[in-house]
């Protein structure tokens, strides 16, 4: 399981752990599988505090364009294409 190593990754990878549609099954298997060998608690204690504190950030909406869009529309990947995404940054309209 990856619980052990939940205290050292990335803020990226564990969000993404967290936001696996598994995963709530799987925080109360570790849960389980902790009482029942040594009994300590200390990752699931961690993960559920990540948990609650995701809960408390505001949802990260998909992009409403992206370089996918723009090669099907015949753009050329590139720095022209860069600087158009860039733009839509600038003026804050969600992108990833």
């Amino acid at each position: 399981m990856q619980f052990k190593d939940v205290k050292q990754m990335r803020k990226s990878t564990l969000r993404r752990l967290l936001l696996r549609e598994t995963f709530p099954l799987e925080l109360e298997l570790h849960r389980l599988d902790c009482l029942g060998s040594h009994g300590s608690l200390e990752y699931y204690d961690f993960l559920r505090e990540q948990v609650e504190e995701l809960q408390r950030k505001p949802e990260i909406k998909p992009p409403l364009l992206t370089g996918k869009d723009l090669i099907k529309l015949g753009m050329k990947p590139g720095p022209a294409m860069g600087a158009l995404l860039n733009e839509f940054a600038r003026n804050n309209l969600p992108m990833n």
